[in-house]
């Protein structure tokens, strides 16, 4: 049934977000005198404003952190604004809509039955506190390009540790596998989701797995990670003993990862970068304006081009405010 598909994370920001105008709205209405829909319009502003300050505390942080690194692409007042706003916007569209109501916008397998046996399907792992619906825009980029072989998964419940997240991982690859008659997929994650998918590679090797495409990961953690509590939360703090035995256990994997020279959740930015990963970096862009980011969805559809996957239409492409460049 469709509500046996509502992750923990969109019945948590579904109830949060009517908890908030709850209780703004009553105070305003209760205490100061105002009429209900005046009350409910200044509690969504309130709300709002909240996030923007949210957004720009992660931005203050991370610019602090460039600045003590001698920032590699320095950006002027106008950049800047820019960045804040559409991660503002970003963060604004997922948790007020793609997150909370999931499971009417998105679909974890393909419809019908794939036309492109020659793909190799692509499973999409998302991060920290989200869940598939940070996807959607992704799927719809995709598909309208050919590339219909697409799969998602919600990690549940979000604060329980990344070792069980790649168990669960682990399991959903073999659904795959059994959906679309392939015995390989290629996992694109971002965030923590890049840390699952290396988690699962260490316990379950790779043999299923054609490739690893990862996005913002924090693969040396990040040190906002110090400012919340759970399993997973203190696995991506910098210099924890789970993340060290991560890395020194696969110093010579290769897989291609996509960081933001300008991230402002994986602080510092550094901390995304993985010495034998193909890396391609981009500027002015956030951590959450991924999921909208047109040139990163265009670089990553490239990748999947360049593996040989077959497409059903023509390629077209678009043009982001963020840009990128190849690196080893």
């Amino acid at each position: 049934m469709l509500f046996d598909r509502w992750s923990h994370v969109s019945r948590h920001i579904l109830i949060g977000i009517t908890m908030e105008l709850s209780i703004v709205t009553g105070a305003l209405a209760g205490w100061a005198g105002m009429s209900v829909w005046a009350s409910l319009g200044i509690a969504l502003a309130v709300i709002v404003c909240g996030r923007c300050l949210l957004a720009l505390l992660t931005f203050t942080v991370s610019w602090w952190f460039n600045y003590q690194n001698a920032e590699p692409a320095p950006l002027n007042l106008h950049q800047r604004a820019g960045m804040l706003a559409r991660e503002t916007g970003a963060f604004i569209k997922l948790f007020f809509y793609y997150h909370p109501f999931e499971p009417l916008l998105n679909t974890h397998d393909p419809v019908t039955a794939l036309t492109a046996r020659e793909q190799t399907p692509v499973l999409l792992v998302h991060g920290f506190f989200v869940n598939a619906g940070f996807w959607v825009a992704y799927k719809r980029f995709f598909r309208s390009r050919g590339f219909d072989a697409l799969y998602t998964m919600n990690l549940d419940p979000p604060f329980c540790g990344i070792d069980r997240f790649a168990d669960q991982l682990a399991n959903r690859i073999a659904e795959v596998c059994a959906h679309s008659g392939r015995q390989k997929v290629t996992l694109i994650a971002q965030s923590m989701g890049g840390l699952v998918c290396r988690a699962y590679l260490a316990g379950y090797g790779g043999d299923h797995v054609q490739k690893l495409i990862t996005l913002g990961t924090p693969h040396h953690g990040t040190v906002l990670a110090h400012l919340l509590y759970g399993p997973n939360i203190k696995q991506m703090r910098p210099g924890n003993d789970w993340l060290d035995k991560l890395n020194n256990t696969q110093k010579s994997l290769s897989f291609s990862n996509h960081i933001s020279v300008h991230d402002n959740i994986v602080v510092p930015q550094d901390n995304a970068r993985f010495s034998s990963a193909d890396e391609v970096e981009y500027s002015e862009l956030g951590h959450v304006s991924m999921a909208f980011s047109r040139s990163m969805m265009q670089r990553v559809f490239e990748e999947l081009v360049s593996e040989g996957q077959k497409l059903d239409k023509p390629r077209q492409w678009a043009q982001g405010y963020d840009t990128y460049n190849s690196s080893r």
